[in-house]
């Protein structure tokens, strides 16, 4: 508990802060050398050595690496680091010596795991960024794409591909990767970014069976587009299974067919298409997909590709003296 209130009290520091009235002694000795009360600062090459003179003080374990005797041989004095009389380095003092953004940098200070990247869980807490592109106040697990595109190997120095497959393809998603009330208002975002849906939905799956089970399924007879007599709910807007002999509108399904057919097929199967068009189709259901000039150039098409022709025409050599 007292290292935690010290924490609080000074914020930033790299190692914990000095035990209460550290700083007022070494004003005292303002002008006594460092090295008359920490002489083991001399020899000392790990940052949980205990270099204060008499008992050890009740400070928490260093969450970082440091070697006071390599740095002493450089011919750093103790000063500039532990400024204001005592006070222990914070990581803008060692950025005037080093790059302490460089994140293949990083492990000269941090602890790491046997992986060899950043230990996240220490003594103090969890270590995470908290300036630059890769701030993690905030948002940030909602808008880390940014950053991860463009620093990706910051993100390495921390996180394994695992983490990330763990959102992104894992069996179980963070409840907070959606706003609320996604699941009532996905559809929008579901047709204009269909790929980044497809990196953990499969629309053959787990779209068709949440469909399903809301209601939207595709049960209740070829022109009913997801409407039947159990007062199923709409999925598509009025006019798009448009009237027998009327003019279609602007919502008429042949627009949203030739516009994205792929978003078509995630929910409907070609068989539910030749039901309506198809040349078997009843004289209530029968609609030619094709213009009324289609028969004067589709005889390439025939030749090229019979077997699309066979989809919805009985028999393709019928059809050998219709096209020209």
């Amino acid at each position: 508990m007292v290292a935690l209130a010290l924490l609080l009290a000074v914020p930033a520091v790299v190692f914990p802060p000095p035990t209460p009235g550290s700083l007022e002694r070494h004003a005292e000795r303002a002008a006594q050398p460092c090295l008359a009360c920490h002489p083991a600062a001399l020899t000392s090459t790990r940052a949980t050595d205990r270099l204060a003179p008499g008992l050890p003080p009740l400070l928490a374990t260093p969450d970082v690496r440091f070697d006071h005797q390599r740095h002493r041989a450089a011919g750093t004095d103790c000063a500039p680091c532990h400024a204001a009389g005592g006070a222990l380095p914070t990581k803008a003092a060692c950025a005037t010596c080093h790059d302490v953004e460089a994140p293949e940098r990083c492990a000269d200070c941090h602890l790491t795991a046997p992986d060899g990247r950043l230990r996240l869980a220490v003594a103090s807490g969890v270590l995470r960024p908290a300036t630059g592109l890769a701030d993690h106040r905030g948002d940030f697990a909602r808008h880390h794409a940014e950053p991860a595109r463009l620093a990706p190997a910051t993100c390495e120095a921390c996180h394994a591909p695992s983490d990330c497959q763990a959102c992104h393809a894992g069996r179980i998603r963070p409840i907070g990767l959606h706003p609320a009330d996604f699941i009532a208002t996905h559809g929008p975002a579901a047709r204009r970014d269909d790929p980044a849906c497809g990196t953990c939905h499969r629309a053959q799956t787990f779209c068709v069976g949440c469909h399903a089970q809301s209601g939207l399924a595709l049960e209740a007879g070829p022109r009913s587009f997801g409407r039947d007599a159990r007062d199923r709910r709409t999925f598509h807007p009025p006019g798009f299974g448009g009237q027998l002999g009327g003019v279609p509108g602007p919502e008429h399904h042949r627009y949203a067919a030739r516009r994205q057919l792929n978003e078509c097929a995630s929910c409907h199967r070609e068989a539910d298409c030749v039901r309506c068009h198809g040349e078997a189709a009843t004289t209530r259901l029968r609609a030619s997909p094709h213009p009324a000039s289609f028969a004067a150039s589709c005889r390439a098409l025939l030749d090229a590709n019979p077997r699309g022709c066979a989809k919805c025409h009985a028999s393709t050599a019928a059809l050998q003296g219709k096209c020209r």
